[in-house]
């Protein structure tokens, strides 16, 4: 998914102005054009204090000083710093203007933008629509700084989870800005990532891939090489491509992003950690966990102390590095993890998306230690939240439903679980087309279920299916291939005990395993615990082998 960007409005609107104030000098410009938040932010801040301890000669004179300082501190990663600037700058608007002056709705804007980088966006919507009232009702009609508001109100709701309320907001201030500036104009861009991220947030990721690589194209041409921006663009878009199943050119995309990322911003910039974290879940998804751990715990150190605590950022570093931990079958080691997420989560809203998804992670983990009755609760409370909140075909249900089918299947309620297996094979079909990699998933659940049931027919064939969709995977360790020629084989076995394709398919499957554990530096616990995982292969394949010879 996109990462939101919210519009800065660094200094206040100049309209009918009696004094002059203090001006954002060209060492800040500079050092913003050219993509050094940090050093723009310090510049900033130095001099609104200087400005704000000397004697003013009008109240506002430091007004421009302090929104620069609040907005680029943002950038920056400080956000405790923006929010303080911000309110200083709000209490002189307020102070110093006339009531429904523009100056009034830049600052509110910009403690918005505070309080959203800071997890805190249930604050920030009312001062959005309070700063919009106010451009609206004092500039005229199209204006840029109404086209900002809109589109940071948009952003609001999206991260609040009100995806589809946010859409035609978007949608609004692209309109108003492309007329305004052109549409190559820097803003369109970002306005351009913002509906985007919107749409995947309903879903729709085939709709905002060209939206984002139009973003990435105007940011390229309008920004020095390098500039952070250009390092979010090309996130975006491999963010994208990475939800619609393209995890190899998703990778490439996510490492070129972080190294812009490494070499522009400071070590502990948030925006780094989000590099970090979307490489690891991009790497998760080709099967590599040993390098994606790394990049996982370097991601949630970063979040840890740079924002404050329960911030929705750190909840979801925890949650990615769970999930690596039980992609690795370290199960138990994951659960306090999401744990601590569906703790941070429970302060959203009862409807809130997020919610939904941190307790299906829990209830996923839980039934993956065999504690069905303890899972089962938690993933039909999530999916009555995704039935609510999510359009039918939404990927989330799918994942929830599916996860509700395993324990029950697990529970001995077969029929049960095969409704809700053929359910969720249907969703991943209509949201994600029939040959993406999760379908292949979904139709070996179901096959599984099936061959439980004695339906062997039915079931060999969606073995096949899987198997034929797992080969989206060019290297042969990734687990889901293994793992596809491993239950096709098994499928095999049960009516033909002596099969050449199964001992081909098994065969295969054991090639996979070698290449896994000989990827790991030595022989150390991780490749041993995959060996032993993976043992009921090669008793297979010895047992095949046998057959075929004494028949």
């Amino acid at each position: 998914m996109s990462m939101f960007l919210s519009l800065a409005f660094a200094a206040t609107v100049a309209l009918a102005s009696t004094t002059q104030r203090a001006p954002i000098t060209a060492d800040i410009v500079a050092a913003f054009e050219r993509g050094d938040y940090a050093g723009a932010s310090q510049a900033a801040s130095a001099a609104a204090e200087r400005c704000t301890a000397a004697p003013l000669p009008a109240p506002d004179h430091c007004l421009d000083l302090l929104n620069a300082a609040a907005t680029l501190a943002g950038q920056a990663g400080d956000n405790a710093a923006s929010e303080r600037h911000a309110r200083r700058a709000l209490a002189v608007a307020d102070a110093a203007t006339p009531a429904g002056h523009p100056d009034r709705a830049t600052a509110r804007n910009n403690l918005a933008l505070a309080l959203s980088n800071l997890g805190r966006s249930d604050e920030a919507e009312p001062l959005y629509r309070a700063a919009l009232a106010l451009y609206e009702a004092a500039l005229p009609p199209g204006h840029s700084l109404i086209a900002g508001a809109l589109s940071n109100l948009a952003g609001a709701l999206l991260d609040v989870g009100r995806d589809a309320e946010a859409e035609p907001l978007f949608r609004r201030a692209l309109a108003m800005t492309e007329a305004a500036a052109g549409p190559t104009h820097p803003t369109v861009a970002v306005i351009l990532n913002n509906l985007a991220a919107s749409l995947e947030a309903q879903g729709r990721t085939a709709e905002a891939e060209p939206l984002l690589r139009r973003s990435l194209t105007i940011r390229t041409v309008a920004l020095p090489s390098g500039h952070p921006e250009i390092a979010v663009a090309t996130a975006n878009l491999a963010g994208n491509l990475q939800a619609r199943g393209l995890n190899a050119e998703a990778a490439t995309l996510y490492r070129q992003a972080l190294a812009m990322q490494e070499a522009a911003l400071p070590a502990g910039h948030p925006a780094i950690a989000t590099g970090a974290a979307n490489l690891a879940a991009t790497l998760r998804a080709l099967g590599r966990f040993a390098e994606a751990e790394p990049l996982y715990r370097r991601a949630l150190d970063i979040r840890e102390r740079a924002l404050p605590s329960g911030h929705r950022d750190i909840a979801s570093a925890y949650e990615g590095l769970a999930a690596v931990l039980s992609d690795q079958h370290r199960i138990a080691e994951a659960e306090p993890f999401y744990r601590r997420v569906v703790a941070l989560r429970a302060a959203l809203p009862p409807g809130h998306p997020d919610r939904a998804l941190a307790l299906a992670n829990l209830g996923a983990n839980l039934q993956a230690q065999g504690r069905l009755t303890d899972a089962e609760p938690l993933l039909r409370a999530a999916l009555a939240i995704q039935e609510k909140t999510f359009r039918p075909t939404h990927p989330a249900r799918a994942a929830t439903i599916g996860n509700l089918a395993v324990v029950l299947h697990g529970q001995g309620k077969s029929g049960e679980a095969e409704e809700l297996f053929r359910r969720a094979l249907a969703l991943r079909e209509a949201a994600l087309g029939e040959s993406h990699p999760l379908v292949a998933t979904s139709a070996a659940n179901l096959a599984g279920n099936l061959m439980g049931q004695g339906k062997r027919a039915e079931a060999i064939t969606l073995f096949r299916r899987a198997w034929h969709l797992s080969s989206v995977w060019p290297d042969a360790a990734h687990p889901d291939r293994i793992l596809a020629n491993w239950s096709l084989a098994e499928a095999l076995v049960r009516d033909q005990p002596a099969s050449p394709e199964a001992r081909t398919l098994l065969r295969a499957a054991g090639d996979g395993i070698r290449n896994r554990v000989s990827a790991h530096p030595g022989f150390d616990a991780a490749a041993s615990a995959e060996l032993r995982r993976y043992a009921p292969v090669f008793r297979a394949q010895v047992q095949s082998a046998w057959t075929l010879s004494t028949r």
